[in-house]
C-alpha cells in the first residue's frame, strides 16, 4: 500500500480513518468531503496527523463539510501542501501557522460561516476562496501581501467586512 497515492472516501459512511493510513508514505491526495460520520468534530480527533503518521508527500487534502469546529496548528505540519480544502465547516478561525505552508496554492473557505477573521496567508497562494463566510468582518492589509504573480480573492457573499477589510481587499486591485 505504500504505492497508494490517491484515496477519495467522500461522501462515505467511515467513523473514522482506517489505520492503515499510516502506511500511506506517499499519498499525494486525501479527500474526506462530506463525511459527516467521521468520529469527533475536532480533526485532531481524526488522528489524521499524529507523529507516526507520515504524510510529508500529501499534497491535496479535502475535508469540506465534515463539521469541523476547531483546526489544529498541526495542520501546519504538512508543508507539501498544495491545496487545502476546509469549506463547509464551523470553525470560527483558522489556525495562523496555516501561513507557513510555503506550497500553498488553494486555501478554500467556502461557506464557513462561523469563520469571523483571516490571519496572514501563505505567501506563495494563488485562490482564496472565501465565499459566503457571513460572519467574516476582518481581513487584515497582512492577509492580503503574497509572494505571487496571480492571486484571486472571492470574498461574494461576506456582506459582515468591515471597511478597514474591504480596502485591504481591494488594495491590491488596479
Amino acid at each position: 500500500m505504500e504505492s497508494l497515492r490517491y484515496l477519495y472516501l467522500d461522501r462515505t459512511g467511515i467513523t473514522k480513518l482506517p489505520s492503515p493510513i499510516r502506511n500511506l508514505k506517499g499519498l499525494r491526495c486525501l479527500e474526506l468531503g462530506n463525511c459527516k460520520y467521521l468520529e469527533g468534530k475536532y480533526l485532531g480527533d481524526l488522528r489524521l496527523l499524529e507523529q507516526d503518521v507520515d504524510l510529508k508527500y500529501l499534497g491535496k487534502l479535502n475535508l469540506s463539510g465534515c463539521g469541523i469546529l476547531e483546526v489544529p496548528s498541526s495542520l501546519g505540519c504538512l508543508t507539501s501542501l498544495e491545496a487545502l480544502d476546509l469549506s463547509g465547516n464551523n470553525f470560527v478561525r483558522r489556525p495562523t501557522n496555516i501561513s507557513e505552508l510555503y506550497e500553498l496554492q488553494y486555501l478554500g473557505l467556502r461557506y464557513c460561516r462561523r469563520l469571523g477573521s483571516l490571519q496572514k496567508l501563505p505567501p506563495r497562494l494563488a485562490k482564496l476562496d472565501a465565499h459566503s463566510c457571513t460572519s467574516l468582518r476582518t481581513v487584515p492589509r497582512s492577509s492580503t501581501i503574497v509572494d505571487g504573480n496571480i492571486f484571486e480573492f472571492i470574498f461574494t457573499n461576506c456582506l459582515k467586512l468591515d471597511e478597514t477589510a474591504r480596502n485591504n481587499i481591494s488594495w491590491h486591485m488596479p
